[in-house]
């Protein structure tokens, strides 16, 4: 960005603290200061859960204050009838390819952690599409729609904000509905995850759809990282460029690890198929995410009694380690 057109965006945003300095054209959102173009504004112009809930409460029979009880409750609590009741809604809902646009929450604290690449740039653990959110932009709003006060959470609803991943994946067919077991999923008991596919929203809407990566995987090319204030106005942090997040306003780099280290690192779309590595350390089995400065990033849905390892997002567990210390590392091939 050239240094004349940041001084504009300094410009505007001193003048915006004037009540009636600025305007915002649209009164259901807040504008955006970026130049993205996976913002909220192009979110809001897809279809998604809120274009297709009527028809499919309808067309199971299910009243739309039956769903706000049904999608917001434990669902392993539910009498069995309703259970059958929430999972035939729940699987009726349409299935992210790789052409949905899907997005992903993360602290504010946990930028630097992609845009450093850390975890090689790669995407796991809890996920929805962008589209079923779209109504979701404060700080409180999200907080309380996606249920992020889970144990162990980095967020506050009255917080400094949120940063949120909206990427393109071609790794959808390793997304699964993070059912309880009584639904036939594998999800724990874990509340506020209700274990029905859907966050228990407390915003009175009943809950959004969710969806669980079984894995970690590199976004398509141009996948975008927006850091967020509290009341929703979208900067633009990083881009997914050639294998890597990339700071935005500064040159595309080329990759600063060497080809031969990346080589051991596949996570995602190759020709032999969708890949995912592996490895061991310390008698445990992690998934292999990226290289930095010697260092591999693990990452693993289970609080394993490991030294270091830390709650890095809900139900993922990472940890930094030296590239010594990591052995077996194998690659796993999902499908072709």
């Amino acid at each position: 960005m050239k240094k004349t057109y940041l001084f504009f965006i300094i410009a505007c945003a001193v003048l915006c603290t004037a009540p009636s300095s600025c305007t915002n054209d649209d009164n259901e959102s807040n504008p955006t200061i970026s130049e993205g173009s996976l913002t909220s504004a192009f979110v809001k112009t897809l279809d998604g859960f809120g274009e297709e809930k009527t028809a499919l409460l309808e067309a199971n029979g299910v009243t739309n204050q039956e769903f706000i009880r049904l999608s917001t409750d434990s669902a392993w609590a539910l009498p069995h009838a309703e259970q059958k009741k929430l999972k035939s809604v729940r699987d009726g809902v349409s299935r992210p390819d790789g052409k949905t646009l899907l997005q992903k929450i993360i602290p504010l604290e946990d930028i630097s952690t992609y845009m450093n690449n850390m975890y090689g740039g790669t995407i796991g653990g809890f996920v929805c599409e962008a589209a079923d959110v779209k109504s979701l932009h404060t700080m409180e709003q999200v907080f309380h729609g996606l249920r992020l006060d889970y144990s162990g959470t980095k967020f506050k609803a009255d917080g400094a904000g949120y940063a949120v991943i909206r990427f393109y994946s071609s790794a959808t067919e390793n997304m699964y509905i993070p059912y309880s077991p009584e639904l036939g999923g594998s999800q724990p008991h874990e509340w506020p995850n209700g274990g029905g596919g859907f966050t228990t929203s407390t915003l009175g809407e009943g809950g959004y759809p969710e969806w669980t990566f079984s894995g970690y995987y590199a976004p398509e090319e141009n996948a975008e990282l927006y850091e967020v204030t509290p009341e929703g106005r979208e900067i633009l942090r990083s881009i997914y460029h050639d294998g890597r997040w990339q700071t935005y306003e500064s040159p595309y780099l080329p990759s600063t690890t060497t080809r031969s280290s990346n080589e051991a690192i596949r996570n995602g779309r190759y020709s032999e198929g969708l890949i995912q590595t592996l490895c061991d350390y310390h008698g445990f089995t992690f998934h292999l995410r990226g290289e930095t400065e010697g260092r591999y990033g693990l990452s693993t849905d289970k609080p394993l009694p490991v030294e270091g390892l830390k709650l890095i997002e809900r139900g993922v567990y990472g940890i930094s380690v030296p590239c010594s210390e990591v052995s077996n590392i194998r690659e796993v091939v999902f499908s072709k």
